[in-house]
């Protein structure tokens, strides 16, 4: 039986010399992948234009729910500062990198290129931009443009081994831009530093975590297929007119002409929207027979509901905000805008933070400016004015907070006398440190405070005289 000082001996060779007894050549990655991955553009995972016809262009419930993300992410500008995060001063527009969060590209302003940024990443589960540094030194190391690529139309090269090694410095050699019509062996490559790559998790991702992101229409697929062709199933309905398997049924024998000339009849006389209500008049031995289950037999409802809740499942999105059927049964403004907070707090902010966490590093120039994004105006983050007046205003009475802090946070402007705090000594609201006739007094009636009764007889003088007893 192996003691834990034997455990500890060897686990101490290894950290130091590995298994054969040798130390390494030079640190690196410890990744390692098959022969047939190293150096070799990957495949892609899935089919991006399936997910776009199938989904974003026919499925009414996946494109609103993309677009209401990708509205969200629109609405979080990118600006770019000086000094520190915790202190921090907005640069003017004339500066390059604050230049290049207003406009990433000539052709596109940053609403534009942020919501393709968050319709590419909800599609396919990734989102590449390739980063223009042609002119960087003229333009303050900064760089010039950004350019949202489509995501099957960029392979990632994984690094080969070195010296039969897993030593290497980045893990990913490259991407290679393959554009329309063009074969993989005209590609055009691309350096790592030049291409970010924001990507969804991908448990079964052969890189490592360091390739494709995993789609959330993926875990959806099927139920957006059910939902696809329900909706057909009612085009066609509505199209052809008349209730499908139907029959008509005669107690005589019918000829193929006659058989011909009677669907002719009926579909003449009541097929289509408009006819529906017209009566059905058959002649003598004729009967009709429904073979097809009714809309409510069908159960519309509940497949509709089904189909909502698993679509918009994947995406973090409530189904409220959406206007589902589901979502709109309980809807109330107060579970409105608590959806809309939940939304913010439990999905955007998250998915933002994949984003502004590649700007900060690829969009650096050589001073200290640095981008982020700026939620100051997000209504869905937004605390509750009067909820939070109703907090300064207990914060102020209990001497917590100046009273400068106090009409800050509801919104007034700075006074000069309001860097005070008060106390509260017997129902008395005082500044700190304040003159006796600075007192504020409390609604109601009020007498002259104590130490303010100048010229008051004293004690003494208020004792009745003998003859006034």
């Amino acid at each position: 039986m192996t003691t834990i000082i034997e455990r500890l001996s060897k686990a101490w060779g290894y950290f130091r010399a590995g298994w054969s007894g040798h130390p390494p050549e030079r640190k690196g990655a410890p990744y390692i992948w098959p022969s047939w991955r190293e150096g070799v553009p990957t495949w892609q995972m899935v089919d991006f234009d399936s997910y776009t016809s199938d989904g974003y262009d026919a499925n009414a419930l996946i494109y609103a729910t993309i677009m209401y993300k990708a509205r969200a992410m629109a609405s979080v500008p990118l600006r770019a500062y000086t000094g520190t995060p915790t202190d921090s001063e907005e640069l003017p527009p004339s500066h390059p990198l604050a230049s290049l969060c207003l406009r990433p590209n000539p052709r596109q302003s940053y609403p534009v290129f942020a919501t393709l940024c968050s319709v590419y990443l909800n599609l396919s589960g990734n989102c590449y931009i390739w980063v223009d540094r042609r002119g960087a030194a003229d333009n303050g190391g900064a760089p010039t443009a950004m350019y949202v690529m489509r995501p099957d139309r960029v392979r990632i090269i994984p690094r080969p081994r070195r010296s039969g090694r897993a030593t290497r410095d980045d893990v990913i050699v490259g991407y290679l831009y393959v554009p329309e019509g063009a074969s993989i062996q005209d590609g055009i490559p691309l350096l790592p530093g030049d291409v970010m790559h924001v990507r969804l998790p991908n448990p079964s991702d052969p890189l490592d975590g360091f390739g494709e992101g995993l789609s959330p229409i993926a875990p959806l697929a099927r139920s957006g297929d059910v939902d696809n062709q329900i909706t057909r199933y009612l085009h066609e309905f509505f199209k052809r007119g008349a209730m499908p398997m139907s029959m008509l049924s005669y107690d005589i024998p019918l000829s193929e002409a006659d058989v011909g000339l009677v669907k002719e009849q009926f579909m003449r006389l009541h097929g289509s929207a408009d006819k529906w209500l017209e009566p059905l008049v058959a002649g003598q031995g004729a009967h009709y027979e429904r073979l097809s289950m009714t809309f409510s037999e069908m159960g519309f409802e509940s497949l509709d509901e089904r189909n909502e809740s698993r679509i918009l499942g994947p995406f973090g999105v409530p189904q409220i905000l959406i206007g589902t059927r589901l979502g709109l049964r309980s809807a109330t403004f107060a579970n409105y805008e608590l959806a809309r907070q939940a939304f913010w707090e439990d999905t955007m902010t998250w998915e933002l933070a994949l984003f502004e966490t590649e700007f900060q590093y690829y969009l650096r120039g050589s001073d200290d400016a640095f981008v982020a994004l700026d939620y100051t105006d997000v209504p869905g983050l937004k605390q509750d004015i009067v909820k939070m007046a109703q907090i300064a205003n207990a914060a102020w009475q209990a001497g917590a907070i100046t009273r400068n802090e106090y009409r800050l946070r509801i919104g007034m402007d700075y006074v000069d006398d309001g860097d005070v705090y008060l106390v509260n000594p017997m129902s008395l609201l005082v500044p700190v440190g304040a003159k006796p006739e600075m007192m504020w007094l409390p609604p109601g009636p009020r007498s002259t405070p104590p130490d303010t009764m100048e010229g008051a007889p004293s004690a003494a003088e208020e004792q009745p005289t003998a003859e006034e007893a």
